[in-house]
């Protein structure tokens, strides 16, 4: 993987591998080095994103955002429809910001099919913040967008793939 030298790891102690819960063609390696341990999640063969142990990014492909998608509007999307499983929706927060919008998240395209990743704090119904992680995968037809499998904080809501 030459994102490892990408992100500057040097000695690589350990190498679990795992299918991913959520997604198909996707798989979780962590990989445990020297400079401590780093979760890899790979979907059809490529690096989304890169975790260290305090689940802080230390890699995330945004080149996948430069084609016809109209990933912003299925960012807003997702956030609306994130924020209806929620106990306290004007409470949440998502990561992203006016210079890097997508800085967070998790954007993958195999054919048809387009994926957001990401994850929101909010509070729960005691008061307490607390972070839920959430997948959505999209049919793209044209400039359709169909929404097909929604996981969120360790549930399938919906999975019509």
């Amino acid at each position: 993987m030459d994102i490892v030298v990408t992100i500057g790891l040097k000695e690589i102690t350990g190498v679990t591998i795992r299918k991913s819960d959520d997604l198909d063609n996707a798989y979780i390696y962590t990989i445990e080095t020297t400079d401590g341990t780093f979760q890899f999640r790979l979907w059809d063969s490529i690096v989304l994103r890169v975790l260290n142990e305090n689940e802080e990014y230390v890699y995330t492909d945004s080149s996948i955002k430069e084609d016809d998608v109209d990933w912003q509007g299925l960012k807003n999307y997702t956030i609306d429809t994130i924020k209806s499983l929620l106990k306290a929706p004007s409470t949440a927060k998502f990561p992203g910001s006016w210079l890097d919008p997508f800085y967070g998240w998790d954007l993958g395209r195999s054919g048809n099919i387009v994926e957001l990743s990401s994850y929101v704090d909010s509070q729960n119904s005691f008061g307490a913040m607390i972070r839920a992680y959430f997948t959505v995968q999209y049919k793209v037809d044209g400039s359709k967008y169909t929404p097909v499998f929604i996981y969120f904080d360790g549930n399938v809501i919906l999975n019509s793939r």
